[in-house]
């Protein structure tokens, strides 16, 4: 396969997502950018997760709450995501596939071709992460959640979501010290997707490796611990960091959106949990998610 210039820009997507949620953002994508057919494409081995909207419902049968506005935002964003879907998750799949070839040595394009597609791929799951977050914030703000409960294999979902957050950061070390026999009631998508924002902040603000530590409670539930050895959170904006839109000064505009720390919490409590924080100079920040053994009555669409 001869070597070819990338021309694809993700980065040149966050600008939609980010007007769904009313955040301004500055675009620095170049131009020209080689677009995608918007069709479905078959890889060897498959693709890796998709773009898709996730099963979780919302309890009011409508979707906006009675606001017009937020119901046609809604259907905006779902429209959106949908067609990004496919484009993006063939973004990811192809690069993260030509790197590895390129790593191997099964494709020669040498260091420098390395480099830049290290770049694509790390840049494509930031940016379907970012889609997936302003997924999980739209449902936030427009209800409640519909909960399916089932017994859910805790150990097994936080190691899923650690090999995936490692496709896009492979220069990370996560350690993961579980105790498998964990297994509450609750709802695996919410979960899945609350370990993943926690764990995508964690690689993204801290310094490797990044300890992830998961054990029963005493009240027959679940502790998990993501710490990330990054310089800490300030005390004095500790009580802010779950706040909707809330980020550092210190942080650059593309690095975070505010949006993770706040949708982890708010999911959290439709489970009946909650978010810590720890955070000290000299030891990172962990943020631990404490669930419950089931989830708490009314949280199926019952009142």
């Amino acid at each position: 396969m001869p070597a070819t210039s990338l021309l694809i820009s993700p980065v040149a997507i966050i600008p939609v997502v980010a007007m769904l949620l009313g955040v301004a953002v500055v675009s620095s994508a170049p131009r020209g950018c080689r677009q995608i057919p918007n069709r479905p494409l078959k890889v060897p081995g498959g693709l890796p997760h998709g773009i898709e909207r996730r099963g979780t419902t919302l309890a009011s049968d409508d979707p906006g709450g009675g606001d017009p506005r937020l119901h046609e935002l809604q259907a905006g964003a779902d429209s959106v995501f949908h067609a990004l879907g496919g484009p993006l998750t063939a973004v990811v799949g192809y690069s993260d596939r030509l790197l590895a070839a390129a790593k191997s040595g099964a494709w020669d394009v040498g260091a420098q071709r390395i480099e830049e597609l290290t770049t694509l791929s790390q840049e494509a799951h930031r940016l379907r992460e970012i889609i997936l977050l302003a997924q999980d914030a739209i449902e936030v703000e427009g209800g409640e959640f519909s909960i399916e409960s089932e017994p859910v294999h805790l150990g097994r979902v936080v190691q899923s979501e650690i090999s995936r957050i490692q496709r896009g950061h492979v220069d990370v070390v996560i350690e993961f010290a579980s105790d498998d026999s964990v297994v509450v009631e609750s709802d695996e998508g919410i979960v899945r997707r609350i370990v993943g924002h926690l764990l995508t902040n964690a690689v993204r603000h801290g310094q490797s490796p990044v300890e992830v530590t998961l054990k029963g409670s005493d009240d027959g539930g679940a502790r998990l611990g993501i710490t990330d050895h990054g310089a800490g959170i300030p005390a004095e904006v500790q009580s802010r960091v779950f706040d909707r839109f809330y980020r550092h000064p210190s942080a650059s505009l593309l690095r975070g959106t505010g949006l993770g720390l706040y949708v982890s919490a708010q999911m959290a409590k439709r489970l009946g949990g909650r978010l810590e924080l720890t955070s000290t100079s000299d030891s990172g920040t962990t943020f631990t998610l404490a669930l419950p053994a089931e989830s708490p009555p009314g949280v199926n669409g019952q009142p």
